[in-house]
């Protein structure tokens, strides 16, 4: 991606080096406040900049207002800018490219607000009253912003129980809602996550915040999707993830249950490492602006039941015995962890390989993800051939399909369902050819945000 006629390398969709940009833009954009050394920067470097967590602690305090575009895919695209910590809009005057920012132009365009409470830094009172400012300006300029609280850090010795996590939430929340209340602003709505680098909470958390900038209507139709898919096919849960980020733009109806979520994650990292080893370097295949093949102009075909699917092809005779109907999707033991890096090393290993790890990390032309350090022309491991199966302890599998060169599929499935592969493939397709319709839809600027939690 190139900006402004710049040529800077970007890394993973985002950018290295961003020169200034145009802040009258209507990209949608989210806005990262908090209180200095509260790890704002550090959690966008994780999440958007696969930056390892414990390098974060290296990192500069943020001085000075930092733009940066993320823009993965077609839905996920926005600016992120970053402001420095205990920024006050009363007392100081934002500078950027060398001129003077006003609130209406800082909150106008805004999609969302995230502010950034260092759950380590107690007492939280001058920062919640920071907050209840920062808000009530945003609110008077643009009451569409959705309005997000990351209570983040809640790791370390401070933090050894869940018990003692949602205390500090519960602390933070009724302590803003509160002072908003006695404002006069008890209609705003806020939604308060508890936040770490150093697990999947960041990455849920921004998963949250990446949904609300994408139009309802489109949103709601990729849900929609998903719940015929997962219905059809029966699956447990499912998740459209942006390969790059790791956050999901999408899932199903169903509640998210978040050690599910931390291992659909995880499936991504290593198919993406074992295909960075194993893959081979072959030019990649041109491709229309916005990800949108020819797919999109054809008719989404309708998702198959066990009662009326096609014929499966020869390996799927099997697929044609009935097996039992998913159940309610019970909690997963700890021990299924261990299972994905069981499969992980058997495939690395060469055994079972052709079960676990399916098509093109071997042999094929290479995709999006880029190698670390990589830039455009360099290595990729991530194509639209890409997929693998893992097997967890707990009777449970994986499930991973490329959606494109930078969405993957990831659903959780009880191992006997999978016997009906054939069908799982052919939903899978119809699903593809419908979410390449989603794409020629989509918009960079939305009209209305998704507010869902």
């Amino acid at each position: 991606m190139q900006r402004n006629g710049s040529d800077e390398a970007l890394w993973d969709g985002y950018a290295l080096d961003e020169p200034m940009v145009d802040i009258s833009e209507t990209t949608p954009r989210i806005l990262l406040m908090g209180s200095r050394r509260s790890g704002k920067s550090s959690m966008a470097g994780v999440v958007f900049q696969k930056m390892p967590p414990h390098e974060t602690l290296f990192m500069d305090s943020t001085s000075a207002l930092s733009i940066k575009y993320v823009a993965n895919n077609p839905f996920v695209q926005f600016q992120i800018w970053d402001f420095p910590g205990d920024f006050d809009f009363a007392r100081e005057e934002l500078i950027y490219g060398g001129q003077a920012v006003s609130p209406q132009l800082v909150f106008g365009p805004c999609a969302a607000l995230v502010f950034v409470v260092d759950a380590q830094d107690e007492p939280y009172q001058d920062s919640l009253v920071r907050l209840v400012k920062t808000v009530q300006l945003a609110y008077q300029v643009n009451p569409k912003i959705a309005f997000e609280v990351f209570v983040h850090k809640v790791d370390g010795d401070l933090f050894l129980t869940d018990e003692q996590k949602i205390d500090c939430q519960h602390e933070v929340q009724q302590t803003v809602l509160e002072d908003l209340a006695e404002m006069g602003l008890d209609m705003v709505h806020l939604t308060f996550y508890l936040t770490s680098i150093y697990d999947h909470t960041i990455f849920e958390a921004f998963s949250k915040v990446s949904q609300k900038l994408m139009p309802e209507q489109h949103y709601s139709t990729l849900e929609n999707l998903l719940n015929d898919l997962i219905s059809n096919s029966n699956m447990e849960k499912s998740f459209l993830f942006d390969v790059v980020s790791k956050i999901y733009i999408a899932t199903d109806s169903n509640p998210v249950d978040m050690q599910s979520y931390e291992l659909c994650s995880d499936m991504i990292d290593v198919v993406v490492d074992v295909s960075c080893i194993y893959g081979l370097h072959r030019p990649k295949p041109s491709q229309p602006p916005g990800g949108v093949d020819k797919a999109a102009k054809l008719p989404a075909p309708k998702l198959q039941a066990e009662s009326d699917a096609p014929t499966p092809p020869a390996p799927a005779a099997a697929a044609a015995a009935a097996a039992p109907a998913p159940g309610g999707g019970e909690g997963h033991s700890g021990s299924a962890a261990g299972g994905v890096a069981a499969s992980a090393a058997s495939a690395a290993g060469g055994a079972g390989f052709g079960e676990d790890l399916v098509g093109s990390p071997t042999a094929s032309p290479l995709g999006a993800v880029a190698l670390p350090g990589g830039v455009p022309g360099g290595g990729w491991a991530f194509d639209d051939a890409s997929s693998s199966v893992i097997r967890l302890s707990n009777g449970m599998v994986l499930y991973l399909r490329e959606v494109n060169d930078y969405l993957a599929l990831v659903c959780l499935l009880r191992a006997e369902n999978l016997s009906k592969r054939g069908l799982i493939d052919y939903n899978i397709d119809c699903f593809k050819r419908a979410l390449s319709q989603v794409f020629a839809l989509a918009e960079p600027q939305p009209s209305s945000s998704h507010q869902g939690n």
